[in-house]
């Protein structure tokens, strides 16, 4: 996808015999970093998740290296969106920048987010449908978790997820 993202354009779906499906003008095929109703989130998530294995790889520097690069290469794909901070669909992203230590990221994601609230406290136009439980869920577990960005450390968070500490929330 490298020569794709030189043009603003990373490709999602792909197949063992065909390679990469070229959809160019549908999201849920090709996320395009100038497009407007783009899902930040199906790069946000496969960031924060080689941010995650990164993290966890510690012990062998060079692999851990390599997957801290791949992620950082695309967090920053996705934060060249001039739409980033302004579609609905972002919150993985903010959780990468939060791993990446992105503060000033999180923080325009976070508000963001908090803009989608409606009044009845959930994150979707209809209360009642399972979009509303579903992304009301997803948006308050990465408010909680982006929360104290500045505040928590790798080493502190590994102690919680260890069993060792108070969750730093």
């Amino acid at each position: 996808n490298r020569r794709h993202m030189k043009s603003g354009k990373f490709y999602l779906r792909w197949t063992f015999h065909n390679g990469l499906v070229e959809k160019k003008e549908d999201p849920l095929y090709c996320f395009s970093s100038s497009g407007r109703g783009q899902l930040h989130y199906m790069l946000g998530l496969p960031s924060m998740v080689l941010f995650e294995v990164a993290a966890s790889m510690r012990s062998e520097a060079e692999l851990s290296r390599r997957y801290a690069a791949a992620a950082s290469e695309l967090l920053r794909f996705v934060q060249r969106s001039p739409h980033l901070f302004c579609e609905d669909f972002a919150w993985e992203t903010c959780m990468a920048a939060r791993l990446a230590g992105d503060t000033s990221c999180v923080e325009k994601l976070r508000q963001r987010m908090l803009d989608l609230q409606h009044d009845a406290g959930c994150f979707h136009k209809d209360p009642n449908s399972k979009e509303a439980v579903d992304h009301t869920a997803e948006i308050s577990i990465c408010l909680c978790r982006s929360g104290n960005a500045v505040q928590i450390s790798s080493a502190q968070e590994d102690q919680w997820i260890a069993g060792e500490a108070e969750d730093p929330v």
